[in-house]
């Protein structure tokens, strides 16, 4: 049976941080992987157009079925 899989990542590389291994035991066994990215650095930040681009290579590395970014700004605990 193909099973469906989300991985939810708060930031880009947590999903191969975190469970990058077991990801590609369900791609070999031919399951369905959609990955969600919920932030984003700031698109003035100098890293931005390189963190696009990692992203980008990590969705094909991977070969997920479907890849979202929500996009949401990154907050930080004073």
């Amino acid at each position: 049976m193909k099973n469906k899989i989300l991985v939810i990542a708060v930031h880009p590389d947590d999903e191969t941080l975190g469970c990058g291994g077991t990801l590609l035991k369900h791609k070999a066994n031919g399951d369905e992987i959609h990955w969600l990215i919920c932030t984003t650095i700031d698109k003035s930040h100098s890293y931005y157009e390189k963190r696009e681009e990692e992203i980008e290579k990590v969705s094909k590395l991977y070969n997920f079925d479907s890849m979202n970014n929500l996009k949401l700004k990154t907050m930080t605990s004073r």
